[in-house]
């Protein structure tokens, strides 16, 4: 395997599990600190809306999937340092993420829409994320056709 594809791999690999601790570090300390609201809201005797719950569930289904995408990324970054680049497997990962990352997109869109901000600016403060999610999703299939290429070519030689 060419040897500056292995370093940028790796640093690659590096680099997103610093920033994945740092985001997975000031999630738990949002986290407590919502967590408490909410106990001081129960305990104070309002009610939760039926709202309130599916928006819950929708937020651990996103947090569901933020911690599989991390998953996701270092398979593929494995099966690259391994000289595998050209596999199905790597297709389906990638597509895994980049839905992935749309339904998180669409997930914090509608909490910040719930919470009574504007619309707008929810949805331009996360464009990069539903732009990073295209962007996956269009390199997934530029993989797959690839390794169609790959395997027409093997099989022809």
């Amino acid at each position: 395997m060419d040897k500056r594809l292995k370093i940028i791999t790796i640093i690659t690999g590096v680099i997103f599990a610093v920033i994945f601790i740092d985001s997975l570090v000031s999630f738990t300390q949002g986290f407590q600190t919502g967590f408490t609201e909410g106990l001081e809201e129960a305990r104070s005797g309002e009610v939760l809306l039926v709202k309130d719950i599916i928006l819950a569930l929708f937020t651990l289904f996103a947090l569901f999937l933020a911690v599989l995408i991390p998953v996701h990324v270092f398979r593929i970054i494995r099966s690259i340092t391994k000289s595998i680049f050209f596999e199905f497997a790597n297709v389906k990962r990638l597509r895994k993420v980049g839905y992935s990352i749309l339904v998180i997109y669409v997930i914090f869109v509608a909490v910040i829409i719930r919470e009574g901000d504007d619309m707008l600016q929810a949805s331009l403060e996360h464009l990069l994320l539903f732009l990073l999610g295209l962007v996956v999703l269009m390199f997934a299939e530029v993989l797959k056709i690839s390794v169609r290429l790959k395997e027409e070519q093997d099989l022809t030689v």
